[in-house]
């Protein structure tokens, strides 16, 4: 039993490590999103008050 359970722990382990891998990875893409977003509303935000001014 305490072999099984051995390797049963190791598997949670490796689980676990997998799942706050991708945790780790879906908050930096998050965040990679919210900054290109805010880049690309400060662009649309400058091209409208370029537009003003042209008119």
């Amino acid at each position: 039993y305490k072999h099984i359970s051995v390797k049963h722990n190791e598997r949670i382990k490796e689980i676990n490590d997998k799942l706050q891998q991708q945790e780790h990875e879906l908050k930096e893409t998050r965040d990679k999103f919210t900054t290109y977003r805010d880049e690309m509303t400060d662009t649309e935000v400058r091209i409208q008050s370029l537009t003003l001014d042209l008119e």
